[in-house]
């Protein structure tokens, strides 16, 4: 079930970096100095999402890597897209 907006405002708590695109994606932009950082980004958050059998949308450019999620079957905004969006943070992180 779609979250309202009160509940996606608590999710992006956990998630600050993070906007709300359309009131039904939530997205991020990361930065890497080198192209092949950002291909190994996606590719280690395709893993992850693989696994929670959760797909977000991934687009690579030189340096910047961007990913939006949203629960399509939901028709907006999930608790699970936000779950995703930590690991995506956490898999950033350890990039570092």
């Amino acid at each position: 079930m779609a979250l309202t907006q009160d509940q996606i405002n608590n999710q992006l708590e956990n998630v600050p970096q993070w906007e709300v695109s359309n009131e039904k994606f939530i997205s991020r932009s990361f930065k890497f100095k080198q192209y092949m950082d950002g291909v190994q980004f996606a590719y280690d958050i395709g893993r992850t999402a693989e696994e929670m059998d959760h797909h977000p949308s991934i687009q690579i450019e030189y340096g910047e890597v961007v990913v939006a999620v949203t629960s399509h079957d939901a028709g907006g905004l999930t608790e699970r897209d936000f779950k995703l969006a930590q690991k995506i943070d956490d898999t950033f992180e350890k990039m570092k």
